[in-house]
């Protein structure tokens, strides 16, 4: 039983690594994003496709080890949970196992508030950039056009380019 227990408290300290590595990346991401740099950008995304896809693998292989000591332990399955083998299991394991999920937690938090901050800048982002498209295509163009009945319709131009012109 000692060992399995070993094994899940060392892969979740592993995950708190991961997931402290997500947060890191998340920073990255809305640093990139305030320096309107694209492939910083782009390349800190690529790198969360790659820690989401390892913590995937991860959780796989967690659930298996917490099934194991779970039926171990006699565990229900609502009481399957970190939580619930923190009650289950003996000392030192229940101290090492509280205090993974205390990092875990902060971690996770700290990362959800980090990608609710990076979404909000993306959408004023891209909004800001929808209205100056919008801009641009109602500006007149320097081509002769003509409206519906055919008839040609004149540009205006600026009576001054700036107060210098």
């Amino acid at each position: 039983m000692n060992e399995l227990l070993e094994k899940l408290c060392s892969g979740l300290e592993d995950e708190i690594e991961r997931q402290e590595t997500v947060l890191a990346v998340c920073r990255a991401q809305i640093d990139a994003i305030g320096a309107r740099d694209l492939n910083t950008f782009e390349a800190r995304t690529a790198a969360m496709d790659i820690l989401v896809r390892e913590a995937a693998r991860a959780q796989v292989a967690r659930v298996g080890i917490i099934a194991v000591v779970a039926a171990q332990l006699e565990l229900l399955p609502e009481k399957r949970t970190l939580t619930g083998l923190i009650d289950a299991v003996p000392a030192p394991f229940d101290a090492r196992l509280g205090d993974i999920r205390k990092r875990l937690n902060r971690a996770v938090e700290e990362t959800r508030r980090i990608v609710r901050l990076n979404a909000r800048t993306i959408r004023r982002s891209l909004d800001f950039n929808q209205r100056m498209l919008a801009c641009i295509a109602m500006a007149p163009s320097a081509e002769p056009s003509y409206d519906e009945r055919g008839i040609s319709a004149s540009v205006a131009e600026p009576a001054m380019i700036d107060q210098r012109g």
